[in-house]
């Protein structure tokens, strides 16, 4: 979760709704379909609320101290919270969902944003090199995208101030920071590549990338 927010530290400075006095809810979704709900700041987590799909999952969330955690599915939990939370992230989680039940995913979670609310998502990169070892590593998955269909598909469900970046290494010490370096020299190649063969450098290459969407009311 932190560095979903260290993504976009910039933009979420940005929101009003992260006052340090404000009280505003958070929902926050993983890989096995969890839903934790924050009703304090955004940046410090605290106060959660838990729904998952799996028992095992709600066990695990109650030993690290998320004490309100129940055993739900997500999209039929978001269908009478309209206009609930100010903040959903979703990590993990959009590409274990069929293109079917994506387009309703979406537009619940949009009505479940208050007016100005945010949208971020972590999820499979299918333009990255070797985006089918995550693809198709885990057999729950159903899909995977590129910045520009995830883009398509929150617009389609009224999400508007769409953005994308990569999920690069994170720096975390000396060997973390050697591998970012080595990142940056293999993701100047892909760029080049790119550039040779369709004109355009412009991509996302990461395993998996992040994108965020903003609520607007409608003009």
């Amino acid at each position: 979760v932190l560095r979903i927010l260290a993504c976009f530290y910039e933009m979420l400075l940005g929101y009003d709704f992260l006052s340090s006095n404000s009280t505003n809810a958070t929902a926050i979704f993983n890989q096995t379909r969890t839903l934790t709900v924050n009703k304090s700041t955004v940046i410090s987590f605290v106060n959660v609320f838990g729904i998952d799909i799996s028992e095992e999952q709600i066990r695990a969330a109650q030993k690290l101290g998320v004490k309100n955690a129940v055993q739900a599915d997500a999209k039929e939990f978001l269908k009478d919270k309209k206009s609930t939370y100010d903040l959903i992230i979703a990590r993990d989680f959009l590409e274990h969902f069929s293109e079917e039940e994506l387009l309703e995913l979406t537009i619940l979670i949009f009505n479940s944003l208050r007016t100005d609310g945010a949208f971020i998502v972590q999820t499979v990169n299918a333009e990255s090199p070797l985006w089918g070892r995550l693809r198709h590593g885990d057999l729950t998955h159903k899909t995977a995208f590129t910045h520009t269909s995830i883009a398509q598909l929150l617009r389609l469900a009224g999400f508007r101030e769409i953005r994308s970046c990569p999920e690069r290494p994170p720096i975390l010490g000396i060997k973390s920071f050697i591998r970012r370096l080595l990142w940056h020299v293999i993701e100047l190649k892909i760029h080049l590549y790119l550039l040779i063969v369709s004109g355009s450098a412009n991509g996302i290459f990461t395993q998996n990338f992040i994108t965020t969407a903003k609520k607007h009311e409608l003009s």
